[in-house]
């Protein structure tokens, strides 16, 4: 099946074949179908097995369970039938599917009533191919409640040592994906409507260079790399003042090493634990910002843009900010100084 050519797929939906009843084998009957009890993870699982053994126990049977799985928009998309949902698994993109010598499963990302994951074949001749595996119960129809694959798509050819290794990191309850080895301040800022800085540390800080540690968090879960000489030098000054055994960690320091749990305490520097433990923090920067009528239709104009500056309290936070940074500077440089 891996080496089916072209004309032997037109070859399939011509002649006879085109009268053959919808039912198909009598032994499809016994082939996997969904169930409102199967898992993502057992969808997946099941229909990367037929694929395996696509011939096992007829001809093209791991297609036939593949379209069983498959939910009726990803069905259509592909054509609507099971013969162009053959031809939509046998094409030039998806046909490392089909025989694959071994698959090697990411971790699945589960969200509600979606998730996704990815994995890499490995074919015949060895080659290595990765797809996204995209999965949705379904909220009606014949399948209400069924776990069925919404797409498959191609990922990347050839050798992806890091699919199944890319950590998840969850910030404040807000998930965001990243290469291994990535510096965390970067990650977080990556993460939709949260911040590695409180309050006006957002606008003023060292930008990364260790010097401000209003980046700092704490890592709850997981592993990072070992803290810099920078980083320790700037943790023992106020207000951390940590210990080495401390969560407490600057995140622009920092490198992902696995999955993660990261938190963000209260205070300009994330120095205020109970605030966080207990709700209490309050951050006048949390409040929505909605968008306008005038920014939908691209009416705004230079009086808007100035209306929305910092006013002159959060300009004083600024200055405050940046004599902080500056008096951090001049105690890094006098410890760097005695030794």
């Amino acid at each position: 099946m891996s080496n089916r050519q072209e004309g032997d797929q037109a070859g399939r939906r011509s002649g006879q074949d085109e009268e053959a009843p919808e039912s198909g084998p009598e032994d499809a009957h016994d082939l996997p179908a969904p169930r409102t009890d199967r898992t993502p993870e057992d969808v997946v699982r099941t229909v990367l097995s037929a694929l395996a053994t696509n011939d096992d126990p007829f001809e093209d049977a791991g297609i036939r369970t593949a379209f069983a799985f498959a939910a009726p928009g990803y069905r259509d998309r592909a054509g609507g039938s099971l013969a162009d949902f053959e031809d939509h698994l046998s094409g030039p993109i998806r046909r490392a599917l089909i025989d694959h010598q071994e698959a090697d499963r990411g971790r699945l990302r589960v969200d509600g009533d979606t998730a996704e994951e990815k994995v890499v074949v490995v074919d015949g001749d060895g080659d290595e191919t990765t797809y996204e595996f995209s999965v949705q119960r379904q909220s009606d129809g014949k399948y209400e409640g069924c776990w069925m694959v919404t797409g498959i798509e191609l990922v990347y050819v050839g050798v992806a040592p890091n699919h199944q290794h890319m950590p998840v990191v969850d910030f404040d309850g807000t998930e965001v994906k990243c290469r291994e080895g990535e510096v965390l301040r970067d990650v977080l800022l990556r993460a939709s409507g949260v911040s590695p800085y409180n309050s006006m540390a957002r606008y003023a800080n060292c930008n990364g260079q260790g010097l401000c540690g209003t980046c700092t968090v704490e890592v709850v879960d997981g592993e990072v790399t070992e803290k810099t000489a920078q980083e320790k030098r700037r943790l023992r000054l106020p207000p951390h003042d940590e210990t080495e055994s401390s969560g407490y960690r600057l995140s622009c320091q920092a490198r992902v090493l696995s999955d993660l749990v990261v938190r963000k305490h209260g205070g300009m520097w994330g120095q205020h634990v109970e605030e966080y433990a207990k709700g209490t923090e309050e951050d006048t920067d949390a409040d929505p910002i909605r968008v306008t009528d005038e920014e939908y239709r691209g009416e705004v104009d230079a009086d808007v843009e100035e209306a929305a500056d910092p006013g002159d309290e959060e300009l004083d936070l600024s200055e405050r900010a940046h004599g902080l940074l500056d008096d951090a500077r001049e105690m890094l440089q006098s410890d760097d100084d005695e030794e």
